[in-house]
Formats: C-alpha cells, sequence, structure tokens
C-alpha cells in the first residue's frame, strides 16, 4: 500500500527495474503505455506455453515487443497461476486499492484494466525513461 515504493525520481530496493528504467504509468492524464495494442495487432499464439502476443510497440517501446499471457497469481491461488493464457502487466498507477494494468487475451485487449489488487502477481514491463 506504499506508493513510494516505485518512484520515477528515486530507485528503492523494491523498484523491479533497473537504473535509467521504470514501471509505466498510465491514467491522471498519462496515456497508457499499451494505449495502441488492439486485438488487431500481432498474432495470438495459443499453442501451449506459447500464449501470447506480438506488438509493434514501436511509438513506445522502440520496437516490435513479445509480452507472454502468463496469467496472474492471486491471494486465494495458494501461489498457483491462474487465468494460464491471459497476459496481466502492472503499471504504477492505481484507482483506489485497484492497480491499472494491460490485460488481454485471444479476442480482447484492455489497456488500463483498473481490477485485481495489488497484492496479485502481475508481470513486470518495464520501460526505458
Amino acid at each position: 500500500m506504499n506508493d513510494a515504493l516505485w518512484r520515477d525520481d528515486l530507485k528503492t530496493l523494491f523498484d523491479p527495474c533497473p537504473a535509467g528504467w521504470r514501471v509505466p504509468r498510465c491514467g491522471d492524464g498519462e496515456l497508457s503505455p499499451w494505449s495502441a495494442f488492439t486485438p488487431e495487432h500481432g498474432p495470438y499464439n495459443g499453442i501451449k506455453a506459447l500464449f501470447g502476443r506480438l506488438w509493434d510497440g514501436s511509438a513506445v517501446f522502440g520496437g516490435t515487443v513479445w509480452y507472454p499471457a502468463c496469467g496472474v497469481r492471486t491471494p486465494d491461488s495458494q501461489g498457483s497461476v491462474y487465468y494460464f493464457g491471459t497476459g496481466y502487466y502492472i503499471s504504477t498507477s492505481t484507482q483506489g486499492m485497484r492497480p491499472a494494468r494491460l490485460r488481454f487475451d485471444k479476442s480482447t485487449v484492455t489497456p488500463a484494466n483498473y481490477s485485481g489488487a495489488r497484492c496479485d502477481g502481475h508481470s513486470v514491463r518495464c520501460v526505458q525513461e
């Protein structure tokens, strides 16, 4: 519940990104870094462990990017991964207790999905500052 653990101006022990990189922001006047991602962009490979999407992320990420659809861990999953085949990527933005996150599956893409909980085990995709 400490919003100061991942900051743009100061790296902390809890920040998952290396120096020069940060967890993306969206909301509060910030356009989601995933706003250009749509179901039409890139393949969705539904062959077991190859679930994921390949997107043209040149505007934000400098080129084509692969996002595995590796699911999410929830407090009630007892360490198991739920929703394998769906991608969940966290941002630093929140709406109350809910994090803003990228959520996608084989037919939908939601670039700023405010659901789940901060304590869920989301994937992190750092962006260069």
